[in-house]
């Protein structure tokens, strides 16, 4: 019962495009609650910095660019791990920093000095845009560097640096995102009453033909949707004897229809003999009583009082 409802109420909304229905927002609000999404899910995004793994070798110098985000200092998160591969290795001691790569006053970010197997604690620092160069080394305990081709003999090296680029614009990201959605809603809501408003404008200057059309096509369309409801009996199939007995019907109603109007063209067409001779009288084949001054008739001064003197005639 709802659906029915629901759809008479949908086929006259159709119908009746004589006033500015209003927009529903709908596209402009979830494209809004999407940027917004968007937003939330980028910031947790980090750029990953894999410097060093354990079957990936040695690299003394490893350089990391961060990006200038309108000035800000972005986060930065290290991790590392240097495990010796022998007991002999938990003497070799390992050194590491990272500065900014700059000639004059470089920024250093953390160093770290120990032996292998000891605890180097993940880190937190927040850096602004630039150069950073990372630099290992490892030694003996007499103090003789340990060769490159080497390093990987005396520990597993793991060291890995990430920063986040959009944490630092986090106010201002949302700020965007709602502008955005806000301008979007205002120009679509505008666009869409535009665009409805032309069409109404059109609707309203057509010419009458085309709008005869409009409500024909509209009635084809109710007609398929479901429309009105429908004589059942349209449907109905017939079976032999009924549509025999219906063609017979029509038969006999044609039948007589043709007698009636056969019988009163004949009483229109048949002319009596004595009538047709008072028609013509004396005066066949002549002008006479055609010619002469017309005299009024006082009697006669309605189509009534015509057809009662021909009555007369005729009695």
């Amino acid at each position: 019962m709802e659906e029915e409802v629901e759809q008479k109420e949908s086929r006259q909304e159709r119908k009746s495009p004589a006033k500015l229905k209003p927009v529903r927002p709908w596209t402009a609000l979830i494209l809004w609650l999407l940027l917004n999404l968007i937003w939330i899910g980028a910031l947790p995004m980090a750029t990953e910095h894999p410097v060093m793994e354990p079957d990936s070798g040695f690299r003394e110098w490893h350089e990391m660019e961060v990006p200038e985000v309108l000035g800000r200092d972005l986060p930065l998160h290290i991790e590392c791990s240097f495990e010796p591969e022998t007991a002999a290795g938990e003497s070799v001691r390992v050194v590491w920093s990272l500065k900014e790569d700059t000639v004059e006053d470089p920024m250093e970010v953390r160093t770290w000095d120990a032996n292998l197997g000891d605890d180097c604690a993940a880190s937190d620092h927040t850096v602004p845009g630039g150069v950073y160069v990372l630099h290992v080394e490892l030694f003996y305990a007499n103090g003789t560097k340990v060769d490159r081709s080497n390093v990987a003999e005396v520990s597993d090296i793991d060291f890995h640096m990430q920063y986040w680029i959009y944490q630092p614009l986090r106010t201002e990201g949302f700020i965007a995102a709602n502008l955005l959605g806000f301008t979007v809603l205002v120009f679509d809501q505008s666009i869409r009453h535009l665009r409805r408003r032309r069409k109404l404008l059109k609707m309203t200057n057509l010419p009458l033909h085309k709008l005869r059309q409009r409500e024909e096509w509209e009635q084809l369309v109710d007609s398929m949707e479901g429309g009105d409801e429908a004589d059942v009996e349209r449907f109905v199939m017939p079976t032999d004897n009924t549509a025999e007995a219906e063609r017979e019907r029509l038969r006999k109603q044609f039948a007589a229809q043709e007698a009636e109007r056969e019988a009163a063209e004949e009483e229109e067409s048949e002319i009596p003999e004595e009538a047709e001779k008072d028609l013509v009288g004396e005066f066949e084949g002549t002008e006479e009583g055609l010619k002469g001054e017309l005299k009024a008739d006082e009697d006669l001064r309605t189509v009534r009082d015509i057809w009662r003197r021909i009555e007369e005639d005729e009695g």
